[in-house]
């Protein structure tokens, strides 16, 4: 049989709810989930910051790594290329068609300088015009040749070529019936040619004899026949690269003249490369080609292909001169030049850089750039590091010296840093996604391990609440041969001992209430024994009734229980029964025992309720006179009985002394026992108080009794129709 205890009185209900909440919450298998949990986590970063800080360093080793191997690249190709360029140069220096060609322009140019080249006051003036349209800016009428072979030769070829400016190679003979015209309608296409497989924004011819002058241009353009040593360009690089520097080099070598604004081309920078044309040994003149102006960008930018190369948006490679200005386009500028002039502004650049790029469309000659890899460069060192851009940007850049004969410059190749740590943020981001997908993963299996780990420990845990709330019965199930098998085990044993000790416990109990059952009111051995458990008193002398209304039974029984000639277990067997049955109708009619013994018995109705209640003692007094009568014919014996009724005012309670006893005491308790003391067997005697309220429920009649005190000592008899 399972016993089940009371929890702990002292542990109130909010109070054991808190604590299973908290219990609840920190559950070993939460605990070892969390556990598992936070130690993959923490691997997860670990692993996650080492290998980022391992791939950071790596993205940068790589990063700078391709940005040198990118410069290192670009500059072998700028020098390739202009390798290849001087090569072609030195190539039609030494032709002979080259050399033969310049000789006739040079022999007719002079033939011009004489009174063969004389124009017409008309032609005059339509070259006069010509050059006073140009613009302010190109010099106007200052750029006028001054020479007569000069004058004539731009009219015919630039003045009155029927076409258009940009085509004038197209017109082969001027049909002016000069020397120079035949020399020109046989020669030109050739050179025509030989500058288009090139690529040359122009092909020049110099004549040695004639003060370095321009005998043939492809392009026609205002440099034409013009002199470079004493005309309107003598100031220019050209100039001094024909006039000073061929003669200090070898014959047959080709020398760079670096990019400058150059006049007949719109002032736009132009560069060219230069070699003296020789027939055989001898020295005939010079030949200079301008360069195409895309062939250096198309170099440095791959063509237009940045992102495909070097694999970023904004990576860019691009040459520097001494004078700290570029010599070749910008990328952003090619790309975007609105938000490239914005970016100009916003680096701190005066408006005047912003216009120039714009109005040449070029940020050759027009950009400043004055960053430490330019400089470093410049020294003649290589740079590889982390630095600003010209556009105050943040870069990894690598710069060296490019070595070109001629010229000091340096090429300079670039990349983002934003740019190039996105792929180190990319990186962190999927290690991000990694353990967005990693931690789940381990929840769910820390979960499963901490489930396998625990599960022994949810009947133990279970059994021990269920033992805590009281149920001692409950018990662990075999958990196997390890610790929560012991454990188990051990809860058992507790529990037994628990009930074991509860069974005592009840047996003393029982016992006790017995005892106290014999000698007190069930009424007031339940209240005492309920308010010793709530707690409202501690010892039993501290209950019991106060002043209280009632009605008071007194009964003396004679005859029934006599020993003599009889067995005396029998006797007692019958004494037990009946007593049994008294209890029974008292508690039938609310009435309660105060004291009884075999031949004695106080009774009262009305305790700790309302009025007197003397009609449950009139009931409760047929039924007892009728439990005797059945008792007479059960043993056959004669008996006699008395009894009295009084009702009023008396007072209850446990006695102190040298024993605790419940007793009541009062007026009604005097006169109901003096009524029983005064009445003749087999009389139900009754004072003023009971007759008042039994008047037509009874027949009464007056006696007089003998007075023991002062109270009233009128006495009813209660006759019965059986009696009378």
């Amino acid at each position: 049989m399972t016993t089940t205890r009371e929890p702990t009185a002292d542990r109130e209900p909010e109070q054991r709810d808190r604590s299973d909440r908290r219990f609840r919450r920190w559950t070993a298998r939460a605990v070892l989930t969390r556990m598992f949990v936070a130690v993959a986590v923490i691997a997860v970063l670990v692993v996650g910051l080492v290998n980022f800080l391992g791939a950071k360093t790596i993205f940068s080793e790589t990063i700078e790594a391709e940005v040198a191997s990118i410069s290192s690249d670009r500059a072998q190709a700028v020098r390739a290329e202009i390798d290849r360029a001087r090569a072609d140069v030195m190539a039609i220096a030494r032709d002979t068609s080259i050399a033969l060609a310049t000789r006739d322009f040079t022999t007719a140019f002079v033939e011009l300088d004489g009174a063969q080249g004389t124009l017409e006051a008309s032609q005059e003036q339509e070259l006069e015009q010509f050059y006073a349209q140009l613009d302010d800016e190109s010099g106007g009428s200052a750029l006028v040749p001054v020479g007569t072979a000069a004058r004539y030769l731009q009219y015919h070829y630039i003045v009155d070529n029927p076409f258009a400016a940009d085509q004038r190679q197209d017109l082969v003979d001027a049909e002016d019936g000069s020397s120079y015209s035949s020399a020109h309608a046989v020669h030109h296409p050739m050179l025509v040619e030989r500058a288009s497989i090139m690529g040359a924004a122009d092909l020049l011819l110099i004549g040695r004899d004639t003060q370095d002058s321009v005998v043939y241009s492809v392009n026609k353009q205002t440099d034409f026949g013009t002199s470079l040593a004493v005309g309107p360009y003598s100031a220019t690089l050209l100039a001094d690269a024909v006039t000073a520097q061929l003669t200090s080099v070898p014959v047959g070598d080709a020398i760079i003249v670096d990019f400058e604004p150059y006049g007949p081309h719109g002032y736009l920078p132009t560069m060219f490369i230069a070699a003296a044309v020789t027939d055989q040994t001898e020295v005939v003149g010079s030949v200079v080609v301008a360069l195409p102006r895309n062939l250096l960008d198309d170099v440095t930018t791959f063509g237009g292909g940045w992102a495909d190369v070097i694999g970023v948006d904004s990576g860019e490679v691009y040459l520097v001169g001494s004078d700290l200005l570029m010599r070749t386009n910008s990328r952003f500028w090619i790309e975007d030049p609105t938000s490239y002039v914005e970016a100009l502004a916003k680096a701190g650049y005066p408006d005047e850089v912003g216009e120039l790029v714009t109005q040449y469309n070029s940020t050759v000659l027009s950009q400043p750039v004055d960053t430490e890899a330019v400089a470093v460069a410049l020294n003649g060192e290589t740079y590889l590091d982390e630095g600003k851009n010209y556009l105050d940007d943040k870069t990894f850049a690598s710069s060296e010296p490019l070595q070109l004969p001629g010229v000091d410059w340096v090429i300079v190749a670039e990349i983002s840093a934003s740019q190039a740590n996105s792929i180190a943020v990319d990186y962190a981001w999927s290690l991000v996604f990694l353990a967005l997908i990693t931690i789940p993963i381990a929840t769910v299996v820390a979960y499963f391990f901490a489930r396998r780990l625990t599960q022994p420990v949810v009947p133990l845990t279970q059994t021990s609440n269920a033992i805590a709330r009281g149920d001692v019965g409950a018990q662990v199930p075999d958990l196997g041969r390890n610790e929560y098998g012991d454990l188990g085990n051990r809860v058992n044993t507790v529990s037994a001992q628990i009930r074991a000790s509860d069974a005592q416990r009840d047996e003393r109990n029982k016992e006790i209430m017995q005892v106290l059952f014999a000698a007190l009111p069930p009424r007031l051995v339940d209240d005492a024994r309920a308010a010793i458990e709530d707690g409202t008193i501690t010892t039993a002398p501290e209950f019991g009734d106060l002043a209280d209304t009632c009605t008071v039974i007194a009964v003396s029984v004679a005859g029934y229980f006599d020993l003599t000639g009889s067995d005396m277990e029998s006797v007692v067997d019958v004494s037990s029964q009946f007593a049994r049955s008294v209890e029974s109708l008292a508690e039938d009619n609310g009435i309660e025992r105060v004291r009884s013994t075999p031949d004695e018995y106080v009774f009262t109705a009305g305790l700790r309720s309302e009025g007197l209640s003397i009609m449950d003692a009139v009931h409760f007094i047929e039924g007892l006179l009728g439990l005797l009568e059945g008792l007479q014919k059960e043993t056959s014996r004669t008996g006699e009985y008395r009894i009295g009724l009084s009702a009023g005012h008396l007072a209850s309670g446990v006695l102190r002394g040298s024993e605790i006893s419940f007793g009541i005491w009062g007026p009604p308790v005097r006169r109901a026992l003096s009524l029983v003391a005064d009445a003749h067997p087999d009389q139900v005697l009754v004072d003023r108080s009971v007759a008042d309220e039994l008047d037509g429920v009874w027949n009464l009649r007056r006696i007089d009794v003998v007075a023991h005190d002062d109270d009233d000592q009128r006495a009813f008899l209660v006759v019965f129709p059986e009696v009378e």
